[in-house]
């Protein structure tokens, strides 16, 4: 669910944050969209008020952009070209109908509040899915990437809550952490860097989203402070 506004690049994708979409008003404008595309769509639903599913009865094949690559980017210069484009865009412009004559819509610009006017498309599947595995037990998360993979390899999944208590020896994946170093800093890497040192846990390992990948090691916490204390 999107809020499109006009500006100098064209038809833009707008910061979706000051929506405020509730799930059962997710609900009813999914149940409005299945409605305006009748028997070519299969269901659509929300899996949390800001990411729903779509399952078509035949898909457009096109390239798709994850929403926070294009967001204040011209979105028709986003959609594939050719006839997965058009199909692409005769179906955006049905769901934006539908959605501007949704009740909950309606009651939003009568408020003065951002609609929800389009849906942006993206992460189409086949509908195979693939063999996940993983070597943990647990995953911490809010990231729909994470706790999706974690669901499929069979893995537990818990929120994204703070490390001191929570968060036992036996592996666990956290990810879509704040940007905000300082909370960071404080409510995970300094609690689980204790657990480290105290041997609640064996191992950290850190991945960022570039791919680098650190691993530290209980041994390797005191043999780090003597070096530089030593002057190493």
């Amino acid at each position: 669910p999107v809020h499109l506004v006009v500006g100098p690049k064209g038809l833009s994708i707008a910061d979706s944050d000051g929506l405020g979409i509730g799930i059962d008003e997710a609900e009813r404008m999914c149940a409005a969209i299945m409605e305006a595309l009748g028997d070519r769509v299969i269901s659509c639903r929300p899996g949390a008020p800001y990411r729903w599913y779509l399952t078509m009865a035949g898909a457009p094949d096109g390239d798709w952009f994850m929403p926070e690559e294009i967001v204040d980017r011209d979105l028709l210069a986003s959609l594939p070209d050719g006839d997965d484009g058009s199909d692409l865009r005769q179906l955006l412009n049905e769901v934006q109908i539908a959605l501007h004559q949704q009740a909950d819509n309606v009651r939003r610009r009568e408020s003065g509040i951002a609609a929800v006017n389009s849906i942006w498309l993206w992460g189409w599947s086949d509908g195979k899915l693939p063999r996940v595995g993983s070597r943990v037990s647990r995953v911490y998360s809010s990231h729909p990437y994470a706790t999706g993979l974690a669901r499929m390899a069979g893995v537990e999944v818990h929120g994204l809550v703070s490390p001191i208590e929570e968060i036992a020896g036996d592996g666990a994946v956290v990810s879509g952490m704040s940007d905000d170093l300082d909370w960071i800093d404080r409510h995970w890497c300094a609690p689980l860097m204790r657990a480290l040192d105290r041997g609640r846990i064996a191992r950290l390992r850190l991945v960022t989203t570039t791919g680098r990948s650190f691993e530290l090691r209980k041994g390797m916490l005191r043999a780090s402070w003597l070096g530089i204390g030593r002057g190493g």
